[in-house]
C-alpha cells in the first residue's frame, strides 16, 4: 500500500501545471478504480487448446478462423520469409502445423493485448509502442528463461505484461479527459504517465 508521503511525493515529482491532475490519478489509482479489461475470450482459449495434450491443429484452426485479425496474423507470420522461405501456407492448419503450438498462443497473446485490450482514443501511437516494447520484452524475457532453464511461456507473458499499468493508465486518462474535457499534449500525458 502506498502511504499518504509516498502519494505526495508522487505529485510533486510533476510539474507545477500538473499537480492536481496527478492527485486525481492518485486517489483513483488508491482506490482501484482502474479498470483494466478482461482478456479477450479467444486469446484465453488459444492458450487452452496450445496447452492441452488432446488438441490438434484442426480444432485450434476452426478456433482461430473465429477470429479474423487473429486469423489474418497467423497467416501473415508463418508466410513470412522467416518460417515459410519457399512456400506459401494458404490453410491455418497448414500454418498451425508449421509454427506449432506454442508460436500460435504468443501471436494469440500479442495480437489480444495490442488489438482488443486497450482502447485510448487520442493515444494509439502511444498504445502501440507499449505494445511493441512488451513484445520485444517478451521475445527476450523468452531467451533469458530458456538459458536459465525456467518456465518460457511464463516467462513470455511476464515480459508481454509487464507494462499493462502505463496502458491501463492510458484508458483510464482517456475516458478522464473525455468525460472532464481535458487537453494535454503528448508530453505532458507520459509525464503523468511516468510518475
Amino acid at each position: 500500500m502506498i502511504t499518504e508521503d509516498q502519494k505526495t511525493e508522487l505529485v510533486f515529482e510533476l510539474s507545477a501545471d500538473l499537480r492536481e491532475l496527478g492527485k486525481h490519478v492518485v486517489v483513483r489509482l488508491s482506490k482501484g478504480d482502474i479498470d483494466v479489461p478482461l482478456f479477450p475470450a479467444i486469446a484465453t482459449e488459444v492458450m487452452r487448446l496450445a496447452n492441452s495434450p488432446e488438441s490438434d491443429a484442426a480444432s485450434l484452426a476452426d478456433l482461430i478462423q473465429s477470429d479474423p485479425n487473429l486469423a489474418g496474423h497467423v497467416m501473415r507470420v508463418a508466410n513470412s520469409a522467416l518460417y515459410t522461405p519457399k512456400a506459401s501456407m494458404v490453410s491455418l492448419q497448414q500454418a498451425i502445423a508449421r509454427l506449432g503450438m506454442n508460436l500460435i498462443c504468443e501471436i494469440s497473446l500479442g495480437v489480444a493485448l495490442n488489438a482488443k485490450l486497450f482502447n485510448a482514443p487520442g493515444y494509439e501511437n502511444r498504445l502501440s509502442d507499449i505494445s511493441q516494447h512488451g513484445f520485444c520484452s517478451a521475445l527476450w524475457s523468452k531467451e533469458i528463461a530458456r538459458a536459465s532453464q525456467e518456465n518460457v511461456e511464463s516467462a513470455f507473458l511476464c515480459g508481454l505484461l509487464h507494462g499493462i499499468g502505463r496502458a491501463a493508465f492510458l484508458q483510464m486518462f482517456s475516458d478522464m479527459a473525455v468525460m472532464n474535457g481535458i487537453k494535454l499534449d503528448a508530453n505532458k500525458v507520459r509525464e503523468l504517465e511516468d510518475v
